[in-house]
């Protein structure tokens, strides 16, 4: 057909209507049939298109008269888990823990960004140019990781994209792999040893350049991993003739001795030569390294325990900046773009217009004080294809007066049967925080028959946050549970039954925590405590005799406050230099 021809036939064809259309297969068009049947269904759908967008424009312009403050558990829900950052503990339900945790890091030195520079410019001046080799190179990077099929065929894959403080670029990616990687191949994938320099030149240089932490502590105390004379990211490690599990869920990568076929290298800390050996290295994909030159740190995810602070980590986003927005939650517009190119899905045998795909969807959480939507929620996780609210309360032929009769004769509710489910799920895909949540809810308000052996079965679970902090507070990462931490634990669940019920743990069945135990924990307070009276002492005899005439002033009025216990408030103003740091240093000094 001529397209002048295909021209007239379109217009004929939106003009007419479906009595026209049968009219026009009687007479004998039979050759157009097909043609006019797409034109027909893509009239319907503009059709459909122009309603939906007649209907989300009416709940745009009548946003006053629609009694949206009702939304109180979407309200809840957005506000507790701000724009639903749950997406990798998802995964994480449906397929198992990743297998793979990749940092992927902006080489500034990439030839593709230093071609495009201008002359006298550094990669700094051009933070466009550095974007966009990065956006680039991370195309690549995960096409080579899932087309190509590196490590095995991928389940699925996320990442995230941030800026560091000194402006490059990286991401941090998980990957689920079909074929689980065994404890027994992680020494053919991730590496934390020197690679020998004359069987692989080019390798030895990249990991050189990029692999290497530090070195910190000894060597160079002005290091920014250095945190009370630590590091912050425990290294030098320990060499390990072979690779292990960790305590933690962390593998322990083998990092040999040079007495043990292991190998150092020569770097340059501070203008010094240092020998350095496989404690300094930063585990890596050999390959990978070997094939984007830069800095690419590979984990092994070993435990459910270790991906949930990984999963957090991932999506814990970038510094930023808060300040309001008029009308910046605009849910219309959302709602919209997630219309845009989804999938049918395959049809689902016995449930008519039911489709089943492999996307992952959430349902926002309900208080358990809200029993009937409680309840609901309850039903539409666990039945299946419902296509009316009548229905999902219908079991069996019998239509059940509410949702929570349905959930009884579905045998979803069964005591503190019930209960342990709920915390068993949440335990899989929840942070602790919500888990403690989670419980105190469930201890508060629902009235489980034996509250304590919840908590003794999940409390390893509620305290894993407690137990990280400390670790790293300590900076001892083979600490393990002790009772100050489950105490901590209570005291923050304690904490939660009180704003939700003014209720203490002892009065719901739970033993009460030991509040005076709570200061074992604060290590701040206890680092402020630690000093040396007579060091002080010296301090205060030698420095109060260069204090100047309005120095002396103000030293004299706040001793006199102190010692005479009439305290006040002070407000101490001086241009900068002129010895205010020394003034109040002096001042804790002498009241210490």
């Amino acid at each position: 057909m001529r397209p002048d021809t295909c021209a007239e036939t379109n217009k004929k064809v939106s003009a007419m209507n479906f009595y026209s259309y049968r009219l026009m297969i009687r007479q004998g068009e039979v050759n157009h049939i097909l043609m006019y049947q797409r034109l027909f269904h893509q009239f319907a759908v503009d059709m459909y298109v122009k309603i939906e967008t007649e209907r989300l424009t009416y709940i745009r312009l009548n946003q006053r008269q629609l009694r949206s403050e009702e939304y109180i558990h979407l309200r809840d829900s957005i506000n507790a888990d701000g724009n639903v950052n749950n997406d990798a503990m998802s995964y994480v339900r449906h397929y198992g823990r990743p297998d793979l945790f990749v940092t992927f890091t902006c080489n500034p030195k990439w030839s593709e960004i230093k071609r495009e520079l201008l002359y006298s410019q550094t990669p700094v001046d051009r933070h466009d140019i550095t974007a966009r080799v990065f956006k680039q190179k991370l195309k690549s990077l995960m096409n080579f990781l899932i087309k190509h099929c590196v490590y095995g065929r991928v389940r699925c894959w996320m990442y995230s994209v941030e800026w560091q403080k000194r402006g490059l670029p990286h991401a941090h990616i998980l990957i689920w792999l079909v074929d689980k990687i065994r404890p027994n191949e992680i020494d053919s994938i991730i590496s934390a040893e020197i690679p020998h320099e004359t069987v692989d030149p080019k390798l030895h240089a990249v990991f050189t350049k990029h692999m290497i932490h530090g070195p910190c502590g000894l060597f160079n105390y002005n290091s920014p991993c250095m945190v009370d004379g630590k590091c912050s990211k425990r290294y030098p490690r320990d060499l390990l003739a072979e690779t292990i599990t960790g305590n933690d869920g962390y593998p322990l990568y083998r990092r040999r001795s040079v007495a043990d076929n292991g190998r150092s290298v020569v770097v340059k800390v501070r203008g010094q030569n240092v020998d350095v050996d496989n404690r300094w290295i930063v585990p890596y994909s050999p390959i990978l390294s070997k094939a984007f030159e830069s800095h690419i740190n590979v984990e092994y995810c070993n435990s459910v325990k270790s991906v949930k602070y990984i999963c957090k980590y991932v999506n814990k986003g970038s510094d930023m900046a808060v300040f309001p927005v008029t009308n910046a939650n605009d849910e219309i517009s959302q709602y919209q773009m997630g219309r845009y190119r989804r999938k049918q899905g395959m049809p689902v045998e016995g449930h008519p217009n039911v489709f089943s795909s492999d996307a992952l969807g959430r349902i926002y959480t309900v208080h358990p004080n809200n029993d009937e939507c409680y309840y609901l929620r309850l039903l539409l996780v666990n039945v299946r294809g419902p296509i009316s609210f009548k229905q999902l309360r219908t079991v069996n032929g019998q239509l059940c007066a509410t949702y929570r009769e349905a959930c009884q004769l579905l045998h979803l509710l069964e005591n503190d049967s019930h209960w342990d489910d709920t915390l068993k799920d949440s335990v899989i895909s929840s942070s602790p925080h919500q888990i403690r949540t989670l419980f105190a809810i469930i201890i508060s308000t629902c009235f489980p028959s034996n509250p304590k052996d919840l908590w003794v079965k999940y409390r390893d679970d509620m305290s894993e946050g407690v137990l990280h902090r400390v670790r790293r507070q300590t900076l001892n990462p083979t600490l393990q549970m002790t009772t100050e931490i489950y105490n901590e634990t209570l005291i923050m669940i304690e904490n939660m039954c009180l704003l939700m019920a003014n209720k203490v743990l002892s009065c719901l069945g739970m033993t009460a925590p030991n509040r005076h135990m709570h200061d074992a924990l604060n290590h701040e307070l206890q680092r402020e405590q630690q000093y040396d009276i007579e060091a002080l002492a010296e301090t205060v005899r030698t420095n109060v005799p260069q204090l100047n005439q309005q120095q002396k002033i103000a030293y004299n009025t706040l001793i006199e406050a102190v010692n005479s216990g009439s305290g006040g408030i002070y407000f101490l103003d001086a241009p900068g230099g002129t010895g205010k740091t020394f003034l109040i240093s002096l001042l804790l000094a002498r009241i210490r």
